[in-house]
């Protein structure tokens, strides 16, 4: 039984104890006939010599022991009652010589054994079974308890594992952060010495990149007259499929040269600068907005490709490939915005602590030159919201409200923070736009913010002016973001008739949403190309001329003439731009610098002609906002009239 609790094996069964039992010396046996049936059965009272002895030994031994051993005992005793065997008469012989007591009273007792001798035995033998069942139930019961308590050290054992782990990760952050910041450190000593770092500089760039004193001065430089064509170049029809990998197109642009950028008039700019910092409204009764991306880090877009790059010879941003976590960036692009009359920046935002997160509300929101430009955030659908799940929705609300909507340069119209969200088109279509909009308003009233929504849902043609439109009940304000899509993918140049078309559908929707109490926000994009990012879409390329014989940056111009008398005073007069800096789409009007004018290679140009424009569209957007100063470049459509 010792053995068995401190580690031995379980107790096998009745038959192994009696064998032992039957093994025991002959003056056991003389016990077991007389004094331990007589202490056992109590059947009849007997006097045996050595009963007493073996009695007094026997208190030493534990109690269960000592009822197996008078069981067997008993068992033992009936079978040399009987004559079971020759050794029992043996034995019996003995015991009457050793203990002549018992024998005188052996046939006593075995007739006043009989029926109740028998009950006694019967009882004990269930009480033994009673007793083995509950030392098996104990055995279960202990190794369970080991089992519990292998799996709690297994557990604190994979604990302190990981928490091993997650320190040694933190000390490797901790060194990659203080190698990243030594890191910054050296690239702000090159850029205080007025070295713009350029991440990419191809070897057959023909224009050197610019130092920071450069910047300044950077803007026509690129901009010089350059030979009218002598013949009109093939225009690429509309229906043209567009080239595949395997297959270029041909050059039918060889002998024939596209006139480039013109020579600018002269455009005045006064960068106002008081204590109140720099105004970027003071020239303008506009609110000129754009989207802006701050996604730009260490490898410029996670060294994704763009058109200017592929192009041949390639062009690039001003500032080279920039990195929006940097100051020094985001001071000459705020410089850019007033001269532009650029005073809101939609900027695009994914999500919490992500890149496009960090460099708007901890570089651009904390800028030294912020002045008074606001900002709004551009919701991206496509990544918050997936399905009718609306966790990120209230989570990203709730965020919103703890990092932006406080802050004195976010943008709020009529007191309330502005969210301008994505492609809400494809939340109504998908029956989620209700769900959405209002999980976010319920959201943001929790923390004490009443939210102007403005809706990406105007899109190609306006709805039925007889049939409830309803999106304009949840939106305070709607929009078009893709000026190219909504006009149908127009290509290879959007004629001043396209233009004029997109714009007539354009003010449907806004009398529409003015029915339902509900604003328009007018948009402009200067052009589009997504083939060197999204080739296998097979999108055609929109020119950014108005024709082929038009001068680079008139179909951006026309655009701007058409939009702006749609401009509504309830929403600041406000115009969306399509891009400052998307370059994946070659939406951008931030400025580029590069070599000469190509239309190379043709797979992802499909003919067209790109022309390293400089500020071009900074002075267009500038011109055409500036009071006092909007009619100066209609020189670009004389050839048109």
């Amino acid at each position: 039984m010792l053995e068995w609790l401190f580690g031995g094996p379980p107790y096998q069964n009745l038959d192994d104890d009696n064998r032992s039992v039957q093994s025991k010396d002959m003056d056991f046996l003389q016990f077991s006939t007389c004094g331990a049936m007589t202490n056992a059965a109590s059947v009849a009272s007997v006097t045996c010599p050595g009963a007493l002895d073996r009695q007094s030994s026997a208190r030493a031994i534990p109690a269960t022991l000592q009822d197996i051993e008078n069981a067997t005992e008993l068992r033992t005793y009936r079978h040399r009652s009987n004559g079971m065997s020759p050794s029992h008469s043996i034995i019996s012989k003995q015991s009457q010589a050793t203990s002549p007591s018992c024998s005188s009273d052996n046939n006593s007792m075995n007739d006043s054994f009989g029926a109740d001798g028998a009950s006694n035995i019967a009882g004990r033998e269930q009480d033994w079974n009673t007793f083995k069942k509950q030392l098996e139930d104990e055995d279960r019961q202990r190794w369970s308890k080991c089992r519990i308590l292998l799996c709690i050290s297994s557990c604190l054992l994979l604990m302190a594992i990981i928490a091993l782990g997650i320190n040694l990760a933190k000390q490797n952050q901790k060194k990659r952060e203080t190698s990243a910041a030594n890191s910054i450190s050296q690239q702000d000593d090159e850029l205080s010495s007025g070295i713009f770092e350029q991440t990419f500089s191809p070897s057959d760039l023909t224009t050197d990149l610019p130092t920071q004193e450069e910047l300044f001065s950077i803007g026509n430089e690129f901009d010089t007259a350059a030979p009218t064509a002598e013949t009109e170049p093939e225009v690429m029809p509309q229906d043209t499929v567009a080239p595949t990998m395997d297959t270029p197109p041909e050059d039918t642009h060889e002998e024939t040269v596209a006139p480039t950028v013109a020579t600018l008039p002269d455009v005045v700019f006064q960068d106002d600068l008081d204590e109140n910092g720099y105004d970027y409204t003071a020239n303008t009764d506009y609110l000129v907005g754009v989207y802006y991306y701050p996604w730009h880090g260490s490898t410029f877009h996670n060294g994704d490709g763009y058109l200017r790059k592929e192009l041949i010879p390639p062009q690039q941003p001003t500032l080279g490939e920039y990195d929006d976590s940097r100051p020094e960036v985001i001071a000459q692009h705020m410089l850019w915005f007033r001269k532009a009359n650029i005073g809101l920046l939609v900027t695009s935002w994914w999500g919490p602590n992500r890149l496009e997160d960090s460099n708007t509300k901890d570089v651009i929101m904390e800028h030294e030159d912020i002045g008074n430009l606001k900002i709004a955030l551009h919701y991206e659908t496509t990544s918050r919201i997936r399905g009718d799940d609306m966790t990120n929705a209230r989570s990203d609300i709730i965020y919103m409200c703890e990092h932006y909507f406080d802050h004195p340069n976010y943008y709020r119209i009529k007191g309330r923070p502005v969210l301008v969200i994505y492609i809400t088109r494809r939340l109504h279509n998908n029956g989620l736009l209700e769900q959405a909009l209002l999980t976010m308003r319920s959201e943001a009233s929790k923390c004490g913010h009443n939210l102007y929504l403005i809706g990406d849902q105007v899109f190609a043609s306006a709805p039925d002016p007889d049939e409830p439109f309803v999106p304009f009940w949840y939106f305070d304000a709607v929009t078009n973001y893709d000026v190219y899509g909504s006009a149908g993918q127009p290509s290879p140049h959007a004629d001043r008739a396209s233009v004029d078309a997109y714009y007539a559908e354009q003010e449907k929707w806004r009398l529409q949403a003015l029915e339902e109490n509900c604003r328009y926000i007018p948009p402009v994009s200067p052009g589009y190309n997504d083939r060197a990012v999204r080739l296998e879409s097979n999108h055609p390329p929109l020119s950014r001329r108005l024709s082929a014989t038009d001068e680079e940056g008139s179909l951006f111009w026309y655009q701007l003439t058409k939009a702006l008398p749609l401009v509504d005073p309830e929403v600041d007069n406000m115009i969306l731009v399509n891009s400052f800096n998307e370059w994946h789409e070659d939406t951008q009007i931030e400025p580029v610098i590069g070599g000469a004018p190509t239309d190379e290679p043709l797979l992802y140009t499909g003919g067209l002609e790109y022309t390293p424009y400089g500020e071009l569209y900074l002075d267009i957007l500038q011109g055409a906002t500036t009071r006092g100063q909007e009619n100066m470049f209609d020189y670009f459509f004389d050839r048109t009239r």
